[in-house]
């Protein structure tokens, strides 16, 4: 679309001599300015119109190939690929053919190409060829540059002189070029013309819309002299004209504080940067001689480039200025760090100028109450680190800010509410981060000692007995908010255990036995051991039964943490049967019969019933009772304890019969004598 293709200027050639060196352009143009590309194939052979196909060359020596020897030239052929100038010299008289191909490039993309077959005749001839300018001379507005190249300045006159000459004065020249297609703006004078020696003088002032375009002058000289073979001879020189673009910088550009600009020069080389008064130093170019230094200017700077490459060209300056854009103003955030749980307000200060409005955006949003404020709140429970952007409604700066909030990794009581002994000492069981500032407390009026009360895990020895100790650790940082983990220790008291003095008893009496714990109001747990002659072991007044020598123990015990203390007696129990008398006997009325009292340690003794005995105070008293009589005697053994025992005297009532006085028969009669008695015989 838009596009126009090439054509060629330049009619083909009509002859040229052998042996004799010769130059031919076809005089490519591309009316759109896209660059063109010259290049030889293989000619095409067909019957009718259409693609054709490429000719076979035919044996020759040296062979026929491209690009070096298209027809017989002895490989003399060469082609200036851009500008279009071929020079060759035929070695074969006759007929020849060559394909030209010219391809149009735009941006370096090929979008169409043109072709021409021309036929070379290859005469024998007796001229000479003539010689013309190699390279223009008295070049003005404009300079030399690659090869014959003219350099042209843009609204600038060239002018520039060149010349046809041959050798023979005879000769016959005229001279025309493609000026009108190709520089169609520029003048030629010819001077001179038929004669054999022609001068030629070029003007032409570019524009703008001829910048940095190569545009080729191809200036045709014919020989007219009609020697031998009696033809007009055509010979053609190219110069190119290449139009220098301007000395230019990037266009005007602004950019936000400290951020940089990148320049850029074209349309010359050999740059020199400096600054223009009032704005930044050259220090603030990252170099000064280079083509693409960077600018860090802090306030609005214009930067000025000369170009010393091209000395003939007036336009070899241009100016860029980088205006700075107002900056975001907020302060910049320090890392901070917090405790779990607190908030911390990441408040930017932003101040913007009236007008202007801020927006920012926080990434990541994790904790944020919001990812969208100048000063949002987040509520971390880990380390983080936060990145904002700021970003104006007045200008495209924007601004960057990043933060870490550290969290410390908390703290915790680890001891549990725990009930202790008067007198015990505890190894409080807590954690923390190091960063805390550790301090114990206690709200009881009696804290106790703690050996070191700044420290995560003191030695704290709790007082005084029978109460409840609240202990407080509180953790502080910097700004957080105070916290605080407590446990109770409750205090027992360790009870003080007395009972009574070691005694001695006799067997079956009973003792009251008195313990004393103290402190006296305290509920401890009570326990006599043995208890089984006791009526209640639970209790500190017991009643002992005796029965056998016992070491009594007294054990108090506090209810939760065992708090314990005991005291013991030792009863000793004296046998309460040690009198041992003669066992029970029998007598008959009127009779008597010595009781024997017999013991171990005795001391006194009593006999009753006091009547009907011989001695009631002796050991071997005779007795004569009337009636079946039990005799207990008392006794008292040297332990003071008491015994009583018995003896049975049994009194058998006396022998008694009986008969009638008297009993009357009859004869025939019996009687059976069975006298009434108590006897057994």
């Amino acid at each position: 679309e838009g596009n126009s293709s090439p054509y060629f200027s330049i009619k083909p050639i009509p002859y040229c001599c052998v042996n004799i060196p010769y130059s031919y352009n076809n005089g490519a143009i591309d009316p759109n300015g896209d660059s063109l590309v010259t290049d030889m194939v293989r000619p095409l052979d067909g019957s009718v119109c259409g693609p054709g196909t490429a000719i076979t060359f035919l044996g020759a020596t040296p062979p026929i190939s491209l690009p070096n020897n298209p027809f017989q030239t002895n490989n003399s052929f060469v082609t200036n690929t851009a500008t279009g100038q071929l020079t060759f010299t035929p070695t074969q008289a006759g007929a020849h053919t060559m394909t030209t191909r010219v391809s149009e490039y735009r941006n370096g993309i090929l979008i169409g190409y043109i072709m021409r077959d021309v036929q070379v005749q290859v005469l024998n001839c007796t001229t000479v060829a003539p010689y013309i300018t190699d390279t223009p001379y008295n070049v003005t507005g404009g300079g030399h540059g690659v090869g014959n190249t003219i350099n042209a300045c843009i609204n600038q006159n060239l002018q520039f002189d060149f010349h046809i000459k041959h050798s023979d004065p005879t000769s016959i020249f005229l001279a025309e070029d493609n000026h009108i297609f190709s520089i169609p703006t520029a003048t030629i004078v010819y001077t001179n013309l038929g004669k054999d020696s022609v001068h030629g003088h070029f003007s032409w002032t570019p524009t703008i819309l001829d910048s940095k375009t190569l545009k080729t002058l191809i200036v045709t000289a014919k020989d007219s002299t009609c020697k031998p073979p009696g033809i007009m001879l055509y010979y053609t020189k190219a110069f190119p004209i290449y139009t220098m673009p301007p000395v230019e910088t990037v266009p005007d550009t602004s950019i936000c504080p400290n951020e940089t600009a990148y320049l850029n020069a074209t349309g010359g080389g050999s740059y020199v940067w400096s600054v223009l008064p009032g704005g930044s130093p050259i220090t603030s170019l990252s170099c000064t001689t280079c083509t693409a230094p960077v600018a860090t200017p802090a306030i609005n700077t214009r930067y000025v480039v000369t170009s010393t490459a091209s000395s003939f060209c007036n336009n070899n300056t241009d100016t860029v200025l980088v205006s700075v854009l107002p900056g975001l103003v907020f302060t910049n955030l320090k890392d901070t760090v917090t405790c779990p749980q607190n908030s911390v307000v990441l408040d930017l200060k932003s101040n913007p100028a009236p007008g202007v409005k801020y927006k920012f955006k926080w990434t990541p949003a994790t904790f944020l109450n919001s990812d969208t404020l100048g000063a949002p709140t987040t509520t971390p429970t880990s380390p983080i680190t936060y990145r904002v952007m700021i970003t104006s409604s007045g200008n495209q700066c924007k601004a960057f800010d990043t933060v870490v909030v550290d969290v410390l990794t908390g703290f915790k009581v680890l001891t549990p509410d725990t009930v202790v002994c008067s007198g015990a000492s505890i190894n409080v069981n807590a954690s923390g981060d190091s960063r805390y500032t550790f301090s114990w407390t206690t709200t009881s009026p009696f804290p106790g000692l703690f050996n070191n009360s700044s420290i995560v895990n003191p030695i704290v020895s709790p007082a005084p007995a029978m109460a409840k100790h609240t202990y407080m650790l509180k953790a502080t940082y910097g700004l957080c908010r105070p916290d605080s983990q407590s446990f109770d220790i409750e205090v027992e008291p360790v009870p003080i255990v007395t009972v009574d003095d070691d005694a001695s008893m006799c067997e079956e009496d009973t003792m009251k036995l008195h313990g004393v714990v103290l402190p006296s109001n305290y509920p401890f747990d009570l326990s006599w051991t043995p208890g089984a002659s006791l009526n209640n072991s639970k209790i500190l007044q017991p009643i002992f039964t005796a029965q056998q020598t016992t070491t009594l123990k007294l054990t108090a015990t506090s209810e939760k943490a065992g708090c314990t203390a005991f005291d013991t007696v030792r009863l000793v129990v004296f046998p309460s049967t040690f009198l041992h008398p003669t066992g029970d006997t029998a007598i008959c009325p009127g009779n008597k019969t010595q009781l024997h009292a017999v013991g171990n340690g005795l001391s006194k003794f009593r006999w009753y019933p006091e009547f009907n005995i011989s001695d009631k105070l002796g050991a071997d008293p005779w007795v004569n009772p009337t009636a079946t009589t039990t005799y207990t005697i008392y006794g008292i053994d040297t332990n003071s304890c008491l015994d009583t025992a018995s003896v049975k005297v049994v009194v058998h009532p006396g022998a008694v019969i009986s008969m009638p006085h008297e009993i009357r028969i009859y004869p025939g009669e019996s009687y059976q004598m069975d006298p009434l008695t108590n006897c057994t015989y």
